[in-house]
């Protein structure tokens, strides 16, 4: 893993060089906010009695659709980080900032 002189010293027009990036910062990005924790705590009340309420072969199903969730998410975050930072770039070589 690249330590962050090495990134800061690197062209970033590359969208594998900002993928890198983004995994690199990955942690830092997803650091919970107050926002972020009050929303986790109100979503975790509403599905726990949920949660318990399912059937076994229903909670397989239901953790499976989180997963998958999780892992869209995931991707998608990555695509918008990707896209942030290229265009980020672009605007202070076209000198708008």
């Amino acid at each position: 893993m690249k330590n962050k002189k090495q990134f800061d010293e690197e062209d970033y027009s590359d969208k594998g060089r900002i993928a890198e990036l983004y995994e690199f910062y990955n942690e830092e990005i997803y650091k919970n906010s107050k926002e972020n924790e009050e929303m986790i705590s109100k979503i975790f009340k509403v599905e726990k009695p949920f949660y318990n309420s399912l059937t076994d072969k229903q909670k397989n199903e239901f953790e499976k659709l989180v997963e998958l969730y999780a892992l869209n998410g995931s991707i998608t975050d990555k695509r918008i980080f990707v896209f942030a930072f290229r265009l980020a770039v672009r605007l202070i070589f076209e000198g708008k900032y």
